[in-house]
């Protein structure tokens, strides 16, 4: 898809919007979109219902709210009147916090399903279709005032009664109709109950009887389902919701882990929100501490767009701290990070520019007789001497023409900057093991090699596998990756992790969680949809076989 000018096309930009969003390709998916809103100002034209609901629905999917606004409103201007987009439109407004305005196309909406609910001769068909509709609209006015009432912060003295009353009336009034898939109405009629139960007693685990009658209800309706087939997402997150509610923790925990296997970034995001404003959970204390950091971690694979909901500063100090099931870190943790840094260098013609990272290794790796040597590892393609290489490749230099600026947390002007002596130690193609070991003039006062995994192979797929990297991905001041750092793969040769890098990223070394050196980055497979490594085990052999 490139970024060249992308032209909207009824026929196949859908699909290309869905492959964009795969591929988290989201400059692609926005100028698909301003294609289109510039062809719909342009010629007024009324946009198949179908597509119109698909390109939404793929919005909503992967939370691009804004832009599912922006799309439902001219959908809507250009006399595109179907309930499933107007409901859209209402859905993003609230989620970008316009409340009122979509309080108000819902109301409107409302009135005119109910009407033609009134008419005479519907067949069983429509009926059925109109209700659904109807329990969607009043669906998304218990969110709406739901949404006033969280945002009021209600406490004891200033419970915010009127909004509260206003949402379990249009949540609690379809849930006891039966309309549409009615449980998502009923469980939030029920999470409402428990919150307004925990305000009143000023108690973060109380548990409303009340509630807890109509959670057991869902659950039976559940698993009821779950005798018929396999359950929606839906349906698993009103488990966690409803187990929730009859404080049974365990239950509540066992059925995240069942919904974020199957759920995508909107029933993430919108199930994070409403355990985090409604339930009242925080990573802090349990059941929060277990659910929260699994749902942060599955958001940012999923993909998705929109910001994760916001804590209150308090609670958002910890949040670069959690990494899927790892839960928190200890600030030593933070420190051998920091350590881990001042053995990073930027490679480059001088001190201020750079085209690749390397970071010092270990003599004793390869034999005694390397001990104290001040050793430097980085990719072959960042530095060889090999004329082949060079003439293949943009960046690399012979040793000679580079130094390695060792900033820490510092910027260059505070950089200890070396040079390499003329030939490397040694060396593999990229093509091979895309490596080369270089030996300094010096190494920085109070640095040293990071500690090495010693295991084979270094990393395993069991648990919650991740990956850190520290470098200086575009030949900026040294950066640390630790957000989206899921492992994919271990090879005979390689790891693979979503771990974000750029160009520069290149011979930086990769940790795992605890700050042990596995490999050596090198590159992205487009394969594996990932980045690679070359394992440093791997790396390791290779040298002691040349017996230096």
């Amino acid at each position: 898809m490139g970024n060249g000018q992308l032209e909207w096309s009824d026929d196949n930009s859908p699909k290309e919007i869905e492959d964009a969003f795969e591929n988290r390709d989201h400059a692609t998916v926005g100028r698909l979109l301003d294609s289109l809103c510039a062809d719909l100002d342009k010629t007024g034209r009324c946009v198949d219902a179908k597509i119109a609901k698909k390109v939404l629905a793929l919005l909503r999917k992967y939370a691009w709210f804004d832009k599912l606004n922006l799309l439902a409103e001219k959908f809507d201007k250009y006399a595109q009147d179907d309930e499933q987009v107007l409901t859209q439109l209402a859905q993003a407004r609230i989620e970008l916090g316009e409340i009122t305005t979509a309080v108000g196309g819902l109301l409107g909406l409302k009135g005119r399903i109910e009407r033609a609910l009134d008419e005479d001769g519907l067949s069983a068909a429509k009926r059925d279709m109109l209700e659904y509709e109807l329990g969607e609209t009043m669906g998304l006015l218990g969110r709406a005032y739901k949404q006033y009432y969280v945002n009021a912060k209600p406490s004891q003295t200033e419970p915010r009664s009127h909004d509260l009353a206003s949402s379990l009336s249009y949540y609690g009034d379809a849930y006891h109709k039966r309309l549409g898939d009615y449980l998502w109405h009923g469980i939030n009629y029920v999470a409402l109950l428990t919150h307004q139960e925990r305000i009143a007693k000023n108690k973060r685990n109380a548990i409303s009887d009340k509630a807890g009658d109509h959670a057991r209800e869902i659950l039976e309706v559940i698993d009821n389902r779950a005798n018929q087939g396999p359950l929606q997402p839906w349906d698993i997150a009103n488990q966690i919701e409803a187990n929730l509610a009859r404080g049974d923790t365990p239950a509540a925990i066992q059925a995240t882990v069942a919904y974020l296997d199957s759920a995508d970034a909107f029933n993430v995001q919108s199930t994070r929100r409403q355990l985090i404003e409604v339930w009242m959970l925080n990573e802090n204390e349990p059941p929060g501490d277990e659910i929260l950091p699994m749902m942060n971690a599955r958001f940012a694979e999923l993909g998705g767009v929109a910001e994760v909901v916001d804590l209150d500063p308090a609670k958002a100090a910890h949040y670069e701290k959690v990494w899927g099931k790892t839960k928190y870190q200890s600030l030593r943790w933070l420190n051998d990070a920091l350590n881990r840094a001042a053995a990073v260098a930027r490679i480059g013609p001088n001190k201020y520019d750079g085209d690749g990272t390397g970071f010092l290794f270990d003599g004793t790796w390869i034999s005694d007789d390397w001990a104290g040597r001040p050793l430097l590892l980085t990719n072959a393609h960042v530095c060889s001497d090999d004329p082949d290489v060079q003439a293949q490749y943009p960046h690399p230099s012979a040793p000679e023409e580079l130094t390695a600026a060792f900033l820490g947390a510092g910027g260059a002007s505070d950089a200890v900057e070396l040079k390499f002596k003329k030939k490397p130690v040694w060396t593999s193609p990229p093509s091979q093991l895309d490596a080369t070991l270089l030996l300094l003039e010096d190494v920085p006062k109070g640095c040293s090699p990071p500690p090495l995994a010693t295991r084979r192979p270094p990393v395993t797929l069991k648990g919650d596998a991740r990956l850190n990297i520290l470098g200086h991905p575009k030949g900026l001041d040294l950066r640390i990756s630790l957000q989206d750092n899921k492992m994919v793969a271990v090879g005979e040769r390689y790891v693979h992790y979503k771990t974000p890098t750029d160009p520069g990223s290149s011979g930086s070394p990769v940790f795992n969680q605890k700050w042990q050196l596995v490999a050596l980055h090198h590159a992205s497979s487009s394969k594996k949809e990932a980045n690679e490594g070359i394992r440093i085990d791997v790396i390791i052999d290779a040298i002691k076989a040349e017996a230096l």
